[in-house]
């Protein structure tokens, strides 16, 4: 059991957290807030239970306590849980971890299945409704007993007014002496003043009675009919009389004054008296006329304003807005005047900034200073960002009278601070180097650095301030990157290069630098701001691509030498053997001796042709293969082909022919040579692998645009491919192996050659077969259109004498002098056997030193040679010096380079010696022929 205790905690096999992913080491940051937050998680869940069992403690009167136990269990099984989640990332204790997990599920599902029994008693409890009902009710009963109470306490308190009223009224006329008191007789029309009244009217004493009419002559005439009307709705209708008006006491000025009275009944119930007090309010209309031109250029101010201003009062009530709030809030004023500024619709929905409303009018008064940065809504689509504050505004006594609230729009300078800031801390989290120096100052010091610059150079940020970059520089900087570098800062112009610079401990390490002018409004540059990233790395490895190329271009130039040598080599010997077997089958008779000859031929042809394909996929591989394009003719091409396989078709008893399914061009811009050989490659194999039946070549031209699309399709009734092997035909050294046998043997490289020779062109071949069926396999390439190219019936067509009935032409010799320069006693042989019979006279020499005193004796004999036959590899002196020499000399007669032909460049470099032409090993008699009679025959 100790064992298995112990196993828990082993964490063979379980990486920490932090390794679990690289964004946990990239980005630290989140793997600390989980850790973080687990711990804070488990401390809250560690707290909660321990609450739960303190208070069960102290009331053990309750019922069920086992579901508030099991709720306690419940999440201190969670805390654990996040406390080893927390753990985990130091300590991967998974095991552990998935039985405390496995702990909480079960205790979980006891707390579901405990919480089941117990639902139906807390399904009784009264809700809160019916409990608000009841208290609702006893309320009520209780405000009716305090009505009853306040209604006797009023009664009470009428009566101690009463008598209060009559002490107040005696109080105004004797002591507060800011009013006087009126008595007017209404049935007379005499008003009685008293001496405050007489004084405030500016009357003498001798006036203390005077009549209605004489009293309003001193009215402001403007204010004669209202009072007039106020006095008499008071007389007659008993209103409390309530009026303010301007009485003359000087020859030019009015005073304000404001009366308040009342009618008195007599026992008749006619009204007999008004009475009542009048006291001056100039002062207070002054104010009032002068607080109202102050209100008309608030609102003036206000309305001029480009932030957001309200007044409010001590409440916090909205009593006033200015027109660019309401404008740019998309409200009108009644929409929002009168309500609290909290229940504006641009933070109604927001309860945080509610609550931070409400306390700053509630903190307003007490000396502090409110001002902070709120969000506020202004449409669905669109939240602003406000400076707001707010302050009070005091009367005369000091007291808040109401409160100015204003909000500048920082929208922009929020996002602006926003973007600098993710800038900064993008910055400072960068892996590269950054660095601003001082472009004002005259040594460039730096102003500022990141962690990462500190990271990459190990000087620290405080010793690397104020200092110019090249504490970076040592012994092996280059000077011209320095330099470099330098120009760029005297021209203000942006720079890169990759520079060795050095540590603070002397290490050195590739910078890659780049600056970058900061230029001002005024277009002079203040600063510059350098970037760089340690590219030591990339240095390594760009040197090991270097010398990997290096050794990949001397591996390549070793296998072309190779090939070329090779090639030579077994070309050499090629050419004597296929030679002398054409020699000895025209001299023999006898059928048995033909047939061994001609298993020689086809032997040798065989293997020049599996040396032809490995010679092709080396050049392609190499990406030396060229194409030799030309104006050509798409029917020859297809009989030439037609003509060499179709003795092999008739030798198997298959049916061979050619279909032209619509017109084709009258000629066309391809390679002839490539063409043929992927023609000859398709239809050898359709007739290696037909056995009986025919060998079919449809041609269908069509237009594709700007261009047209040639198909030409070998069609067979062979044996068929598996669909499944469609694809692998196509790879080098691959075959069909279902149908490979002795007869159909090769290497399984022509159809790898042809499918890269089509895609050269810009065209493709294509698959089908069905086993027992045949196949099908289709040429396609796209075609130039040029203004000379015209669709034609291809039996309209001139066909050409084939290039093999050439030494047809004539048996008669060549007067003409042939020297041969070969190395090897083979071809000598062959080629003298073969110009003996074309030409005067042959001489061979065994390489080209030789050969040029050969040439330099027959031309002091003044019997000069007519063609040279220059192998390209001798001893002594090769082909391609020889030839240079004789070109030196002055020899101007033709010069036919003999070659192996094995990579691309091969003929290219002999026609650049100097050479006329070319025959490449091994030398058929059909090509000899062609060059005598192309060289020769003219001269003759």
């Amino acid at each position: 059991m100790l064992q298995g205790l112990l196993k828990l905690f082993d964490t063979t096999g379980f990486p920490p957290r932090w390794y679990c992913g690289p964004m946990w080491v990239q980005e630290p940051i989140w793997g600390w807030m989980h850790i973080i937050s687990d711990a804070a998680i488990w401390g809250a869940y560690m707290a909660i239970p321990l609450v739960l069992f303190y208070f069960l403690r102290r009331r053990k009167d309750l019922p069920q306590p086992r579901i508030i136990v099991l709720f306690g269990a419940f999440i201190l099984c969670c805390g654990f849980t996040h406390l080893i989640d927390a753990l985990i990332f130091e300590w991967p204790i998974y095991r552990l971890a998935g039985l405390m997990k496995l702990i909480t599920a079960v205790v979980s599902w006891l707390t579901v299945f405990a919480l089941i029994p117990i639902i139906p008693p807390i399904l009784a409890f009264r809700s809160p409704t019916q409990l608000e009902n009841i208290i609702s009710e006893r309320t009520q009963e209780l405000q009716k007993l305090t009505q009853e109470l306040q209604r006797q306490v009023e009664t009470h308190n009428q009566i101690s007014l009463e008598l209060e009223k009559e002490k107040e009224k005696l109080q105004l006329v004797l002591e507060a002496g800011g009013m006087g008191t009126w008595n007017w007789d209404l049935k007379s029309g005499y008003i009685n003043l008293d001496d405050f009244e007489q004084g405030l009217l500016g009357l003498g004493k001798e006036n203390g009675i005077i009549r209605i009419e004489e009293f309003m002559e001193y009215v402001h005439p403007n204010d004669v009919h209202e009072l007039n009307n106020a006095l008499q709705v008071t007389s007659e209708e008993g209103k409390e009389y309530n009026h303010e008006f301007r009485f003359k006491n000087s020859e030019s000025d009015y005073r304000w004054l404001a009366g308040r009275g009342g009618i008195v009944h007599a026992e008749s119930g006619e009204v007999t008296h008004m009475y009542g007090v009048n006291f001056d309010i100039t002062a207070r209309k002054n104010a009032e006329n002068q607080i109202a031109k102050n209100e008309q250029k608030l609102q003036r101010i206000l309305g001029s304003l480009t932030s957001f201003v309200g007044v409010l009062d001590i409440e916090g009530h909205l009593t006033n807005i200015n027109r660019f709030a309401t404008e740019h809030m998309q409200v009108q004023d009644d929409d929002v005047l009168g309500q609290f500024l909290w229940d504006c619709p641009w933070w109604s929905q927001d309860q945080e900034a509610r609550k931070q409303l409400k306390q700053a009018v509630k903190d307003v008064g007490k000396d502090k200073k409110i001002r902070f940065d709120i969000e506020a809504r202004i449409s669905d689509e669109e939240t602003i960002s406000l400076d707001f504050s707010l302050v009070p505004v005091y009367d005369i006594q000091g007291n808040v009278k109401s409160l100015v609230a204003s909000g500048i729009d920082i929208t922009s300078r929020k996002q602006v601070e926003e973007t600098l800031r993710l800038h900064t801390r993008a910055i400072e989290f960068a892996k590269n180097g950054i660095l601003i120096t001082d472009a004002q100052h005259e040594d460039d010091p730096i102003i500022y650095c990141n962690a990462a610059f500190e990271a990459l150079t190990g000087y620290p940020i405080e010793e690397a301030l104020g200092k110019n970059c090249r504490f970076l520089q040592g012994p092996e900087t280059d000077p011209a990157k320095v330099q470099e570098l330098r120009q760029a800062i005297e021209n203000r112009v942006e720079c890169q290069v990759t520079m060795l610079n050095y540590r603070k401990d002397g290490t050195p390490f590739w910078n890659d630098l780049q600056i970058s002018p900061v230029v001002d409004t005024s277009g002079n540059t203040t600063h510059y701001i350098g970037v760089q990233a340690d590219a030591s790395e990339r240095m390594r490895y760009e040197q090991s691509l270097i010398q990997a190329r290096q050794a990949a271009d001397q591996a390549n130039q070793a296998k072309s030498n190779f090939l070329a040598n090779m090639s030579h080599e077994i070309r050499t010997p090629m050419t004597s053997i296929l030679g002398c077997a054409d020699l000895l089958f025209q001299q023999i008779d006898e059928h048995s001796s033909k047939e061994v000859v001609r298993v020689i031929r086809e032997q040798g042809q065989m293997l020049l042709g599996i040396l032809n394909d490995i010679l092709d996929l080396s050049k392609i591989e190499a990406g030396k293969l060229e194409l030799q394009k030309s104006p050509s003719q798409i029917s020859r091409i297809i009989d030439s082909v037609i003509s060499l396989m179709q003795p092999i078709a008739i030798e198997k008893q298959l049916e061979m022919s050619v279909h032209y399914l619509t017109k084709i061009p009258n000629f066309a811009l391809i390679d002839p040579l490539r063409v043929r050989q992927i023609l000859m490659n398709l239809v050898n194999n359709a007739i290696k692998f037909t056995d009986q039946g025919t060998v079919r070549l449809e041609v269908v031209c069509e237009e594709k645009g700007n261009f047209l699309e040639l198909c030409i399709h070998v069609v067979d009734t062979g044996v068929g491919i598996e669909q499944e092997n469609l694809n692998q035909i196509f790879e080098a050294f691959t075959q069909n192996y279902r149908t490979l046998n002795k007869s159909r043997s090769g290497t399984g490289l022509g159809l790898t050659i042809c499918q890269h020779l089509s895609k050269m062109m810009g065209g493709e071949i294509l698959a089908e077969s069905q086993i027992d069926s045949g196949s099908r396999f289709t040429l396609k390439l796209p075609l130039e259109k040029t203004p000379e190219m015209t669709q034609v019936d291809p039996d309209s067509l001139d066909r050409e004498l084939n290039p093999h009935d050439l030494h047809q032409i004539s048996d008669a010799k060549i007067p003409a002098r042939v020297l041969i320069a070969e190395d090897s006693r083979g071809i000598q042989f062959l080629l003298t056997r073969l110009l003996e019979k074309k030409v005067k006279y042959v001489e061979v020499v065994e390489n080209g030193q030789l050969a040029i005193e050969a040439v330099e004796r027959a031309q002091a004999e003044e019997n000069p040679f007519d063609m040279i036959l220059m192998d390209m590899q001798m001893p002594v002196m090769n082909g391609h010096d020889a030839t240079r020499k004789l070109r030196s000399l002055d020899f101007q007669k033709p010069i036919i380079a003999l070659t192996a032909e094995a990579m691309a460049g091969d003929r290219e470099s002999c026609l650049r010696a100097g050479c006329s032409d070319y025959l490449s090993k091994p030398i058929s008699i059909e090509s000899l022929i062609e060059i005598l009679n192309r060289y020769l025959i003219p001269q003759s």
